[in-house]
């Protein structure tokens, strides 16, 4: 009975760690898989451009983002995230004790420790938007989705908390001004 209880006393100590640490690098892969899957189904359903997400007035020069189509690609991609994380609760993550030594050659061998993953709330989407001086009388603007996953790395004797940030880009395009006769730039 020592002897069992001194060997899952090492194995928790000294291998699991490592095991978690691999585990959550293929769980953040997983999750950013399911984020890129969202937002390219997300975009595809709702038939969306680049140009869907700003206004461009010539005369004017103004520029401005469509907050309600972004708002609602938000909300489409966290329905459409939280759908992907869905199927990925019934898969599992498996990791080689082999994987533990560090050598390519031993990496595949040896049992397998398995953990489930499973999304803990909801995915947080949130949009920003940038403006930056391109050139003379040019704008560079950029606006993004960010988006917030966390993920819970489950198995009978260990478990951890992961999270996957994720941004990505819906604009980001140089906009042309009326060049001046004159300019003069001062530092």
């Amino acid at each position: 009975m020592v002897a069992f209880i001194f060997f899952f006393s090492v194995v928790e100590q000294s291998v699991m760690p490592s095991l978690i640490a691999i585990g959550q690098v293929q769980a953040k892969q997983a999750a950013n898989n399911a984020i890129d899957t969202a937002v390219r189904t997300s975009i595809t359903n709702m038939g969306l451009k680049t140009e869907d997400f700003f206004t461009y007035t010539q005369n004017g020069g103004n520029i401005s983002a469509n907050t309600l189509l972004i708002n609602e690609l938000c909300a489409e991609v966290s329905k459409n995230i939280n759908s992907e994380m869905q199927t990925l609760d019934e898969r599992k993550i498996s990791v080689a004790i082999g994987a533990l030594t560090g050598w390519d050659a031993l990496a595949n061998c040896g049992p397998r420790v398995s953990f489930k993953i499973r999304q803990m709330g909801e995915a947080d989407v949130d949009y920003q938007t940038e403006f930056a001086q391109a050139g003379i009388n040019q704008t560079n603007y950029k606006a993004w989705l960010t988006v917030n996953l966390m993920v819970h790395l489950v198995n009978p004797i260990k478990a951890e908390t992961t999270s996957s940030q994720r941004k990505v880009m819906l604009i980001d395009t140089v906009i042309e001004g009326k060049i001046p006769n004159n300019y003069l730039e001062i530092k």
